[in-house]
């Protein structure tokens, strides 16, 4: 995190943060034992914001380039859904998408 002034009674921040996760393998459902190599991803973040006193308000955006690894198959119990001939549509987990946050804090 990065401070810096702004004014006599205003500071600044910047914030960055990234992840990497390396490729990794998992069982596929329904596949007879099979196993899948999944990718590697990185995960951004960033944070903006001012600190007056004992209150601070920030913009931040997670999920920076909006990432969409395969996290892992889901399992279908009762949900799953099927393509116009029959074979199931795959399900898997992932990220959240990229997300906007403003937020307010103050300190007594």
């Amino acid at each position: 995190m990065a401070h810096f002034p702004l004014s006599d009674s205003l500071e600044g921040f910047t914030e960055l943060d990234d992840s990497y996760t390396g490729n990794s393998q998992s069982l596929l459902n329904g596949g007879n034992g099979f196993l899948a190599t999944r990718a590697g991803y990185s995960l951004a973040n960033a944070r903006v914001g001012v600190r007056y006193a004992m209150t601070e308000v920030s913009l931040g955006v997670h999920n920076l380039t909006n990432a969409k690894p395969n996290l892992g198959d889901i399992g279908y119990v009762g949900y799953a859904q099927y393509t116009a001939n029959g074979t199931i549509i795959p399900q898997v987990a992932t990220l959240q998408p990229l997300t906007v946050l403003l937020q307010l804090r103050w300190s007594l």
